[in-house]
């Protein structure tokens, strides 16, 4: 159990310091880092995924709810999308964990492996420059953000990701500043993990019968975590003025690239 613990503890290290330097959700760290982990104990394989992705949700509440605050302190977070967005988000994420609670292991490993490649590329693509932050917030039709509302929800659900990396891209394409695309997305992945988390207990209560369980949700790893991701979060923030985040980005799209490899490849 002791290995078990170091192991988590290292991933909310690795997990917690890649968001604070890269600004990436740490769900696509947690994720793949916990299917690896609960092998150790006894995970029956045809729900690891789920457990690893319900987990991951639950772990978010706490790493959202810091810097949710932090960016609302800042007046980062545009309340009038927020609030169109909101129920659009929280129906989807439901709806998320409705579909990865039927589909198999195997179709949500694949799911997550495109999804890991897509965040590689992503990252490997040069960063556009010139990026100013909007002064005035243009009137965002509901329908467009019912949209990106959704995929960020279904994504959330589905995979146990924050899904920033589809919803800031898309709220920047709506005139945006990249400070108010980032806190906006920050704080609906506060809600939707609260509500994505009690879908999943529930969902999974017939289907996992592990000690310190309930439904998809692994205690101990929501723990140490969740701790140790909050507190080297805060680390990896402070560090983006020392280390060369070019550098950095291009080392973990290479390992996001391999993880994805793996599990499109048989990883569960």
């Amino acid at each position: 159990m002791i290995e078990v613990v170091l192991l988590l503890l290292i991933l909310g290290v690795f997990a917690g310091l890649m968001s604070g330097l890269l600004g990436v959700g740490g769900g696509i760290v947690v994720v793949p880092g916990l299917v690896f982990i609960l092998r150790m104990v006894d995970t029956p394989n045809e729900v690891i995924m789920h457990v690893a992705s319900g987990t991951s949700l639950c772990i978010m509440i706490l790493t959202t709810l810091v810097s949710g605050y932090s960016h609302y302190k800042r007046g980062n977070v545009v309340k009038s999308v927020f609030k169109k967005m909101l129920p659009f988000v929280l129906i989807s994420a439901v709806i998320g964990a409705i579909l990865a609670n039927i589909l198999s292991v195997n179709f949500l490993a694949l799911l997550f492996g495109l999804f890991l490649l897509f965040v590689s590329v992503k990252l490997l693509l040069p960063k556009k420059k010139g990026v100013q932050e909007v002064h005035e917030i243009r009137e965002i039709s509901t329908q467009k953000l019912s949209i990106i509302g959704s995929l960020m929800g279904v994504l959330s659900g589905l995979l146990g990701v924050g899904g920033g990396t589809v919803t800031v891209p898309l709220l920047l394409q709506c005139r945006l500043g990249i400070k108010q695309a980032a806190g906006t997305s920050v704080a609906l992945t506060v809600p939707v993990s609260i509500v994505g988390t009690i879908a999943v207990m529930i969902l999974g209560l017939s289907a996992v019968h592990m000690p310190w369980s309930t439904g998809y949700v692994y205690w101990p790893a929501v723990l140490w975590v969740g701790v140790s991701s909050m507190v080297f979060a805060l680390v990896g923030a402070k560090l983006t003025d020392v280390l060369p985040a070019s550098t950095l980005r291009i080392a973990f799209a290479v390992l996001m690239l391999l993880i994805a490899g793996r599990m499109l490849w048989g990883f569960v």
